[in-house]
């Protein structure tokens, strides 16, 4: 690998940890106790095989920083259903986000695919 290629790996690197660190900073709850979070990444503490590498509840391409995993509470809340993820885009704590997929439940909360996702 040449150093030009060096450098261009490590700014990539720098700007994926820039936009987690970023991200990481916003992650808290809003009034209704939803929370924000990411998720997707590796080695999550409840890793889900798609989305780890990238993939939704219906097959669809995860993309970082815009999609997001709900959980069933958080998504009826929402949009008043429940199953699996509805592509609908929607604000959040001063970011666009579109529901991609599902996020085990616990709690209302909102995880977003971080940029580190494959």
């Amino acid at each position: 690998m040449g150093e030009d290629e060096d450098t261009e790996e490590s700014s990539d690197e720098s700007s994926d940890e820039s936009s987690i660190l970023s991200l990481t900073r916003r992650l808290s709850s809003d009034d209704s106790g939803t929370k924000l979070t990411w998720s997707g990444y590796p080695d999550d503490p409840t890793p889900d095989s798609y989305s780890a590498r990238g993939i939704g509840d219906h097959e669809n391409r995860l993309v970082p920083s815009y999609s997001a995993a709900l959980t069933k509470s958080e998504r009826m809340a929402r949009f008043g259903v429940s199953g699996g993820s509805t592509g609908q885009e929607f604000e959040f704590q001063g970011l666009t986000l579109r529901d991609d997929d599902t996020a085990p439940e616990s709690d209302r909360r909102v995880d977003v695919v971080p940029a580190a996702v494959p």
